[in-house]
């Protein structure tokens, strides 16, 4: 699986505020310089969210997350993506169902980066190690149609065979036909009979076999599923706009915040000159 998105972005519209942050204490700066950023995330997050298929199971919607990291110099970086799989509490059970949970979205780099066309090492592809143990069982009532629809067709033309005279050749040809029929029906029948089905059914399990001696194909997918946008891509191009016009609005609002939470905490001496709100 490839690495993630990686996107460099530079505001030099916000060098001003920078130097703000930089002139208050690391831990000031660190806490308001980090909440500017979480309240900036928030359209990449909506933007994301209407770029993820739901799916079958919605657990890549679930996994979809913002995450704000703070360092010790009064800098931050804000992230927008997908919990990652397998992290956390939840886990499949092991009777072959699927929780729900926002630590299941294992398809997320299928998505946002489409696959080649794959083919398993043996004969056998399944969801076993990944969901665990589930039943296999065919459909005896199609097995059951089957045969009916071959006696019938068997019947009709042991009907034909015995028209012997020639006015009973039209006869006899109708019997034919409808024997081939009949034939047709029950072959595919049988074939939708011999489809081994998991219980439970997909996409809660899957199982598929090949012919002996060959593999199963898996088909490629394309980037960004069926809509052809990579969610990720798409939703960081939509949303980017709105977020660089947020973010000097809430870095300024962090600033004024820290330069009250300075004066709580430091008061100017009695007869001394308060310093402006912003410095800019």
């Amino acid at each position: 699986m490839r690495k993630g998105v990686e996107v460099t972005v530079e505001f030099p519209e916000l060098n001003n505020l920078k130097r703000a942050f930089n002139n208050l204490r690391p831990s000031l700066a660190k806490k308001h310089m980090g909440a500017a950023i979480r309240r900036t995330l928030k359209p990449g997050v909506d933007a994301l969210r209407s770029t993820t298929p739901k799916g079958p199971t919605g657990n890549l919607r679930r996994a979809i997350a913002s995450k704000v990291k703070t360092y010790s110099n009064g800098g931050a970086v804000g992230l927008v993506g997908y919990t990652a799989a397998g992290s956390g509490k939840t886990k499949p059970a092991a009777s072959g169902t699927v929780k729900k949970g926002k630590n299941l979205g294992y398809h997320m780099g299928f998505l946002e980066f489409g696959t080649r066309e794959r083919h398993t090492k043996g004969p056998i592809a399944s969801s076993f190690k990944r969901l665990g143990p589930f039943k296999l069982k065919s459909n005896t009532s199609l097995f059951r149609q089957s045969r009916r629809l071959t006696g019938q067709a068997q019947r009709m033309l042991l009907r034909a065979s015995r028209q012997r005279f020639q006015d009973e050749a039209s006869a006899a040809a109708l019997l034919r036909r409808g024997a081939q029929g009949k034939l047709s029906q029950a072959g595919a029948k049988f074939r939708q009979a011999a489809q081994v089905r998991t219980s439970p059914a997909y996409p809660l399990a899957f199982f598929k076999r090949a012919a002996r001696g060959q593999r199963v194909y898996l088909s490629s997918m394309p980037v960004g599923g069926s809509s052809g946008q990579p969610p990720v891509r798409t939703a960081y191009e939509r949303a980017l706009p709105e977020m660089r016009a947020t973010l000097p609005v809430e870095m300024a609002k962090s600033v004024r915040a820290a330069l009250r939470d300075l004066a709580d905490k430091f008061p100017p001496k009695p007869g001394t000159r308060r310093a402006p709100a912003t410095p800019f």
